[in-house]
């Protein structure tokens, strides 16, 4: 008796659907195995993943100085101008309010388990990201959720999509309406972020096209509400040890008409001082208003480069070694 093909068997409607099912579940769980791929920032299109994913990559890198903010540290720090005006290794570890979210610090402590622990760990942060653990993400945790499937166990993902349902199962279609375009025009161009992003040490700006902020801005009610700073406080007490010190800055605000709001509030939770306000012209027309552009980066990176040299009582200028004499 000849086996039965319980597939030719259904009528071709059911064998369509059945085909289109399993070709829906295909796609819809691919995102996840591509990001997998340990090359996949090369080409996969992610906007801020090249930047996000170097921050997992150090590897005996041993820096003397160390960076982790949110998105106004990756897109307004040049490390390597750091370095040269102060002698010292600095190197960013890049995040943006969307990946602290969902990853918070585990670059940070990845980077430490990896290196050597730095002189310094300074940490760059905007006003309203001061308690981002205890704030909701407002929907915009796309690129977090990049990250913790590439670099999460199991058991992180499996936790976060348990407590996130709505928003794991997003994810795919997020992926797809994001990633493709990006990757089509980076191969166009034949740019390659993941290497710049290594290059600059960790220095990142995908927003670099973006229009310069207009005047006269206001500052939107959900960033001017006051917000506790327990994360910034925790972080102070988390990697604050022996070998490393800490110190705590606020990114610069544009010239908004409530920019008051910032400037006025008491930091002294963090021993930072108030933010500095440069001119609206500064910055990217965009929601976040903190990201620096990119002429603009050069006066702001020199101005942490002061207060990195006063918390390590460094000299005003950088110690140049003169070369050995030759014997003769």
């Amino acid at each position: 008796m000849q086996p039965t093909d319980t597939n030719n068997s259904l009528p071709p409607f059911r064998r369509y659907l059945r085909a289109a099912a399993a070709l829906f579940l295909a796609l819809y769980l691919a995102p996840v195995f591509l990001l997998r791929i340990p090359s996949f920032e090369h080409w996969g299109g992610s906007s801020f993943g090249p930047a996000l994913d170097y921050g997992f990559q150090i590897a005996h890198q041993d820096a003397d100085i160390v960076i982790f903010g949110d998105s106004s540290a990756a897109v307004g720090l040049d490390p390597l101008q750091m370095s040269s005006a102060l002698g010292l290794k600095v190197i960013n570890l890049p995040n943006t309010g969307a990946s602290l979210h969902v990853v918070s610090d585990m670059n940070l402590k990845r980077y430490l388990a990896n290196n050597k622990p730095p002189r310094l760990i300074v940490f760059y942060f905007t006003p309203w990201n001061l308690d981002y653990t205890h704030e909701p993400a407002g929907g915009r945790i796309y690129e977090g959720e990049e990250m913790l499937i590439r670099h999460g166990s199991p058991l992180q993902i499996a936790t976060f999509a348990l407590t996130h349902v709505i928003d794991t199962l997003e994810f795919p279609f997020r992926f797809y309406s994001a990633n493709p375009p990006n990757a089509i025009r980076t191969s166009l161009r034949h740019e390659h972020p993941a290497p710049a992003v290594a290059a600059a040490m960790g220095h990142a700006d995908p927003l670099s096209r973006r229009p310069p902020l207009t005047s006269p801005c206001a500052f939107p009610p959900d960033l001017t509400r006051t917000k506790p700073s327990s994360t910034a406080r925790t972080l102070i007490q988390t990697y604050t040890t022996p070998p490393t010190d800490t110190l705590f800055y606020i990114a610069p605000m544009p010239a908004c008409i409530n920019v008051e709001t910032f400037t006025r509030r008491n930091y002294s939770e963090v021993h930072a001082a108030p933010p500095r306000v440069l001119p609206v012209l500064s910055f990217k027309l965009d929601f976040a208003y903190t990201h620096l552009l990119p002429e603009a980066v050069p006066d702001a990176t020199a101005k942490l480069t002061e207060a990195i040299r006063a918390r390590l009582a460094l000299p005003r200028e950088p110690f140049l070694q003169k070369p050995l004499a030759r014997v003769p």
